[in-house]
């Protein structure tokens, strides 16, 4: 049996790059300061990235990954009820994807998680954002309004 060398050589380049094509990570996250946000987010998906302190300041370029090492805590109220948040930013080496950021309670009572967000409203103090709320271990969702103080944001995420 002959073997052509040539076809052998075209087929490992062409399945190396095949392989290089399929293996990339999705990343589809922009990083927007709190006083840098536009009406056009009304409607869209995102979420908020929070202060660690009330006097943390943006300087610089902004980079998603420096901005989003910390998992900061907040308190929230939903339906009259103040409960604590910890960010939970997954964010890896070859991708970070909007849909996997959450906010999870860490309140002893009801473990709930934020899983989506959408915003509703810019103030010149707050925001309004439409919001899904997981019961922790469970698949149905509550849709919730919540406001919450722009001197608690740091920034906001969005889609590419």
């Amino acid at each position: 049996m002959k073997i052509n060398y040539k076809t052998v050589l075209l087929v490992v380049i062409s399945n190396f790059f095949a392989l290089n094509a399929l293996a990339q990570g999705a990343w589809n996250i922009k990083y927007l300061p709190i006083d840098s946000v536009k009406e056009s987010l009304v409607g869209k998906a995102v979420r908020v990235d929070f202060k660690a302190k009330p006097s943390d300041r943006i300087e610089g370029k902004v980079s998603v990954r420096r901005m989003l090492i910390r998992r900061d805590t907040v308190s929230l109220s939903i339906d009259g009820v103040s409960r604590r948040f910890i960010e939970n930013w997954a964010i890896y080496v070859d991708s970070g994807v909007l849909g996997d950021q959450t906010l999870t309670s860490i309140d002893k009572s009801k473990k709930i998680i934020i899983k989506e967000m959408f915003m509703q409203a810019i103030g010149s103090s707050s925001i309004t954002l439409q919001v899904f709320v997981y019961a922790s271990g469970e698949t149905n969702k509550e849709v919730k309004e919540i406001t919450i103080d722009k001197k608690v944001i740091q920034g906001i995420l969005s889609t590419l």
